[in-house]
């Protein structure tokens, strides 16, 4: 019993940690096997109830009929006492001078012999209890595995808000960023360059706020990939005493778009593609230096290699009408009068967006750096301003081959933004872009009113390639 329940277990754990996601094959499989020895044990047990020699002093339940007496001049009676002459040859007979015998019930033992009773040999025993214990061992571990799925104790390679250095001595310390803060956050599920005891990528979950007040990362096996896996995560987070609950979620890979969407949806959470997601692009820079590098599982062979890096090339499309400005220009600003402008957007005094350079990697920029950017301008520029305010924008880009200026948004979405057909503008242009590689990408729109009053919108921007993990 203990060796079946043990093997049970094993056999159910293995099939629970296959490799294969979503899939019912290695359950399946068990539950054929588990099934079969069942099968085989019973065969066993019952076939082994007898011993050989108590089978053979079984007589036959019902005995033959006795031989009638025989008349004078009667037919001939077979040996095995059955008349082979038809009943009306003896009409006279009667069932008195038939034999006093009684005749055998059915299923009644002859007299003198003994009916074997059914004994349960050692072999039989031990193939019932064998089977009986595999089969509880396997439901055991079953039933074990879907408590740890529901309660969200995940097996192997889980570690919360720190990781484990090349040495183990080394950790990064984000207790105090643990509890969430913030009305945004950006979140990461994606593979990372390292291999587990299975020779498989390990995959994890980073989840930050755009201050970085917050930080959570937790490392998960590929076989745990899955909504319910990233909901239970976030469910323990929310949990937490003081703990913030964000009103917009920002991935940036999307080929997670299903699970990702489907886990905070399910949170009533507002999820949003977009690639401004600066801070956990950063962040992910600097865990591939100091964290993965260190680790013993790294292997740098696999770093770059089906990372669900980046958005892909489309073409661009149609801007709507809502979202047409009347004019443009390419202009320059000082870093510092563009951090003033992006104050009444932090108050919420004027449509845009906003985020921390720091966090970004742009932290050491001289406040004299200048910065370029596109102003548009509108008749009507709050309107134009609130419609804009609902994209996603993440950088405005120069298409020289198409003498147009994009506006790229969500994943990778890109707009006619503007367009020219004076070939001087083509020059400018290409300066405009050389001057945005010199400040890391960093760039803005405004959009105001076309007499020069007031903007009514601000945007600092950033073009940046999706980070190499």
């Amino acid at each position: 019993f203990f060796f079946g329940h043990m093997s049970g277990v094993n056999m159910m754990s293995v099939s629970l940690d296959e490799e294969v996601t979503r899939s019912p094959l290695p359950r399946l499989l068990v539950a054929t096997i588990s099934c079969l020895a069942i099968g085989v044990g019973l065969y066993l047990g019952t076939a082994a109830t007898h011993s050989p020699s108590q089978r053979l002093s079984v007589q036959p339940l019902v005995r033959p009929v006795p031989p009638l007496p025989q008349a004078a001049g009667a037919p001939h009676t077979a040996p095995n006492g059955f008349r082979l002459a038809n009943f009306r040859a003896a009409p006279e007979r009667s069932l008195q001078t038939a034999s006093k015998e009684p005749f055998p019930l059915p299923y009644q033992t002859p007299a003198g012999t003994s009916q074997a009773s059914p004994v349960w040999s050692p072999v039989g025993k031990l193939a019932i209890l064998g089977t009986l214990g595999l089969a509880l061992g396997a439901i055991a571990a079953w039933w074990n595995s879907a408590v740890n799925r529901q309660s969200g104790e995940l097996a192997m390679l889980t570690t919360t808000g720190q990781s484990t250095s090349k040495a183990g001595s080394k950790k990064e310390n984000t207790s105090g960023k643990s509890v969430p803060k913030g009305e945004v956050w950006e979140v990461d599920f994606c593979s990372r360059p390292l291999v587990d005891a299975r020779g498989k990528r390990v995959w994890e979950i980073m989840i930050c706020n755009p201050e970085r007040t917050f930080e959570f990362a937790q490392y998960i096996p590929n076989n745990k990939v899955n909504s319910q896996t990233l909901k239970i995560a976030v469910d323990k987070l929310l949990e937490q005493k003081g703990a913030e609950r964000p009103t917009s979620i920002r991935f940036f890979r999307g080929q997670m778009t299903t699970i990702i969407t489907k886990a905070f949806r399910e949170l009533n959470l507002k999820v949003a593609p977009s690639r401004r997601c600066f801070t956990m692009m950063n962040w992910l820079e600097e865990r591939m230096i100091e964290v993965y590098q260190q680790d013993p599982r790294f292997d740098a062979n696999i770093s770059l290699a089906g990372s669900l890096r980046g958005p892909v090339n489309v073409p661009p499309k149609k801007l709507p009408d809502a979202l047409r400005g009347e004019t443009w220009d390419f202009v320059q600003l000082p870093l510092s009068m563009v951090l003033e402008e992006t104050k009444p957007v932090l108050a919420g005094k004027t449509f845009g967006s906003s985020f921390d350079l720091k966090n970004a990697g742009c932290g050491d920029m001289s406040p004299d750096t200048m910065i370029p950017g596109i102003v548009v301008f509108s008749r009507r520029g709050k309107a134009l301003a609130a419609w804009t305010a609902s994209l996603e924008i993440a950088a405005v880009t120069v298409d020289e081959n198409l003498k147009s200026v994009l506006l790229e948004t969500g994943f990778n979405d890109k707009w006619f933004y503007g367009a020219w057909a004076d070939k001087s503008l083509v020059a400018e242009g290409k300066k405009w872009e050389q001057a945005k590689l010199q400040t890391r990408g960093l760039h803005f729109m405004a959009v105001q009113e076309k007499d020069g009053g007031e903007v009514d919108g601000f945007w600092l921007l950033m073009k940046r390639d999706a980070p190499e993990v």
